[in-house]
């Protein structure tokens, strides 16, 4: 009997009988055994014959296909990029709020405004001036800085309610905008009220004074600066220390409050000396310029303008303004910018 040719593709293992026996490709998932590792290196696709113990052909270890060894690095490479991609976007979303923050504060100029007092170490005070309390219009028709005086008096607990909380609204309202633009960055704050401010509080931190008859603390920070207050022969003014008369504006005490048309204050940021630390001041000459200038400090569109006026590098600097809002029914209108300082 001939032998017939072997194909080239088979491998032949001897000794003993042997049949040829030929299987479809191996399912895709089938688990490899060590042996095919040498066999998937000669490159064959062919399932080999292994002798057995009675003598029987059965099948040997299987080899993976080429097609099937480049879906599986594929794979592999997918998943690394899958993977790497992930962390990216893990990362991306951990850091991305902190430079968004970081971008917010190198354009908004509100928060370039605020930023000297949110930043700066201690907690802040923010004192509020009180309807009726150390420098009152009634009591001190000549008025002056002078006349601005807290009692150190004892007095009763029925005296100490009548005297307690006595905050104008406008005031009240000019507190919530600065202080929302405080809690907005973190910065911790307490209120309190002109008579019971010490100059110990105001050393610890930085400051915002609402309010300018009725804070002797406001009368004593701008009595130096170009812009301030002054109350003589009944009437309430804010002056030009340079001596421009187009600033100066005032309002008589006795004027009827219906018959009110406007308002006017003065917004700053200064480094006190006497303090050491930073002070914000919104103060006006009646209660609707005061709530005006809260809303000038808290709203990015009104601050828009006066940067306009601005050098380049007035985010480091001290500055001022004096602004007008038409008052209607005792509620201000939105405020325009009449001077501006910086030094």
């Amino acid at each position: 009997m001939s032998i017939p040719p072997i194909p080239a593709s088979c491998r032949l293992i001897f000794p003993g009988s042997y049949a040829a026996v030929f299987h479809p490709s191996p399912i895709l998932n089938t688990p490899l055994p060590p042996e095919s590792v040498h066999q998937a290196a000669t490159g064959s696709n062919t399932t080999a014959l292994v002798h057995s113990g009675n003598g029987a052909a059965a099948p040997g270890p299987v080899t993976v296909p080429r097609s099937r060894r480049k879906m599986t690095v594929r794979a592999a490479l997918w998943i690394v990029l899958a993977g790497t991609a992930g962390l990216c976007i893990g990362i991306s979303l951990h850091t991305l709020p902190v430079a968004c923050e970081r971008q917010r504060l190198q354009i908004d100029p509100l928060d370039q405004f605020w930023s000297p007092i949110t930043t700066a170490p201690g907690i802040a005070t923010i004192s509020v001036c009180e309807a009726d309390g150390e420098y009152s219009k009634e009591s001190n028709p000549a008025g002056g800085f002078d006349s601005a005086v807290s009692s150190s008096q004892p007095i009763s607990v029925n005296s100490h309610f009548k005297e307690s909380a006595r905050l104008d609204l406008a005031d009240v309202v000019t507190l919530t905008h600065i202080g929302a633009e405080l809690e907005s960055h973190h910065k911790l704050f307490r209120i309190t009220v002109p008579s019971r401010t010490s100059f110990l509080e105001l050393r610890e931190g930085p400051a915002v004074l609402i309010g300018a008859f009725n804070n002797s603390w406001t009368m004593r920070v701008t009595q130096d600066m170009r812009f301030g207050f002054v109350d003589q022969n009944g009437i309430g003014t804010i002056i030009d220390r340079r001596g421009s008369a187009r600033v100066r504006r005032s309002i008589p005490w006795c004027l009827l409050y219906k018959e009110l048309s406007h308002d006017y204050a003065v917004v700053a940021r200064v480094h006190d000396s006497t303090t050491g630390q930073q002070i914000v001041i919104a103060a006006a000459i009646g209660d609707a310029g005061t709530e005006s200038a809260g809303e000038f400090l808290s709203d990015p569109d009104y601050f828009a303008a006066l940067v306009k006026q601005a050098p380049s590098n007035w985010p480091a600097m001290n500055m001022e303004a004096v602004i007008e809002a038409e008052v209607i029914d005792g509620h201000p209108g939105p405020p325009h910018i009449l001077a501006v300082e910086f030094w």
